[in-house]
């Protein structure tokens, strides 16, 4: 299934703005609420809940799936940011600052850190399963984010389920661009 969380641009302007800048975690909350619904109304349960977003969607998985580990079996972000606190430094980052907001106003700030993927993994946790997805040429979100937050979580979360890592070489931020790559991703 499908769920269309705040900050998409899918159901006008309003539903963008509602979960842009200060408004990030609600976008978060829905992934979040959506998981907690499907269990607390016994439809499924959390060793059966994966989720998956890429761009955008990547950086709420991984949100998601960091603040909640207990909710999810498994989380494959794709070419997400995952450090909020510098993203803005690298390629076209700063152009997002209207939609993360940035680390030179002080609420800002304390906003990004509170949802940033990467300054949220806390030692020893035990997170699902996560196949973090990146392209080595993409120009939009450097696969340095993906890195990063795969060696932190590798390096200090618990090992008992697998923390992975997968780059496409020669693509961008969409991707491999033929058929059989995508196949090839879509089964990874």
């Amino acid at each position: 299934a499908y769920l269309m969380i705040r900050g998409g641009g899918e159901k006008g302007v309003y539903w963008h703005q509602d979960g842009k800048l200060n408004n990030r975690q609600k976008s978060i909350n829905d992934i979040i609420n959506a998981a907690q619904y499907l269990i607390d109304k016994k439809m499924t349960q959390p060793s059966k809940i994966a989720i998956s977003g890429g761009s955008h969607g990547g950086l709420m998985t991984a949100a998601a799936a960091v603040q909640r580990p207990d909710l999810f079996a498994a989380a494959v972000p794709v070419v997400g940011v995952f450090d909020m606190l510098r993203f803005e430094k690298f390629t076209v980052g700063t152009f997002h600052t209207d939609e993360y907001g940035s680390v030179k106003d002080s609420l800002m700030f304390l906003n990004l850190k509170s949802f940033s993927p990467l300054h949220n993994v806390k030692k020893g946790t035990k997170y699902p399963s996560m196949l973090f997805m990146t392209s080595a040429y993409d120009d939009r979100v450097p696969p340095l984010h993906s890195y990063k937050m795969v060696a932190t979580m590798q390096e200090l979360v618990s090992k008992e389920n697998p923390i992975l890592l997968r780059v496409e070489k020669n693509a961008g931020h969409n991707g491999a661009r033929t058929y059989s790559k995508f196949i090839d991703e879509s089964t990874d």
